[in-house]
Order: C-alpha cells, then sequence, then structure tokens
C-alpha cells in the first residue's frame, strides 16, 4: 500500500538526484538516497526543504520518490 508523508530534506546530490529524507513522524528515522522527480528544478532540493515523499513500501527509501517540495526555501 502505498502512501505519501511529509519529509525534511536533509542533503541532496544534483549529480544523482537522490536526496536524504527526514520522514516527518518518524523520529529518528532519515531515507537515504531516495530518487527526486526529474521534474523539480536541481537548485529546489536544499537542506532543510519540506517535501512530499510518495512510500511505496514502507520506509524502503528504495522504493520511494520525492514527488513534489513546499514551504519555500529554508530560513
Amino acid at each position: 500500500m502505498s502512501e505519501v508523508v511529509r519529509g525534511i530534506i536533509r542533503s541532496f546530490d544534483a549529480a544523482t538526484y537522490l536526496a536524504d529524507v527526514e520522514p516527518v513522524g518518524y523520529p529518528a528515522s532519515v531515507l537515504r538516497a531516495v530518487p527526486v522527480a526529474w521534474d523539480i528544478d536541481e537548485t529546489h532540493p536544499a537542506d532543510g526543504v519540506e517535501c512530499l515523499v510518495l512510500l511505496m513500501d514502507g520506509l524502503n527509501a528504495g522504493r520511494a520518490v520525492v514527488v513534489g517540495l513546499f514551504g519555500g526555501p529554508p530560513t
């Protein structure tokens, strides 16, 4: 079963288009190397930016994707 959760970008690699994401509501969990949707400009997924993550297999980063950003740049 798929679900969409809020997350916070903790790091982003523009060369691989992968991000480390901390899902909100899952304390002490960081999903490593989550693919970021290619239609998201590489300058936007900065550290601290909020995002939406589609989880297709629980907290398995290999079966997840960052599908959107919101909240603007970190302050």
